[in-house]
């Protein structure tokens, strides 16, 4: 791969050194947001409401402060 930034190119190879055919979501926890700091502003792509939320305690929250499930 190759990325050329303000006249400086930039070159780096990967390489697949292994692929897991169904992996154990559940045991490697992949679909869990425990990474997103309480206070990030969170948006829902497609939805029509222009409602802000905020992540706190592990779940998006609107000003009311009403956990809200996507």
């Amino acid at each position: 791969m190759q990325q050329t930034t303000g006249g400086k190119t930039t070159k780096w190879h990967h390489k697949r050194t292994e692929v897991v055919l169904n992996p154990d979501h559940s045991t490697l926890s992949s679909f869990v947001a425990d990474d997103i700091p309480d206070g990030t502003k969170v948006l829902f792509p497609g939805l029509y409401d222009k409602t802000e939320y905020t992540w706190q305690n592990g779940k998006p929250v609107t000003e009311a402060k009403s956990n809200v499930e996507p």
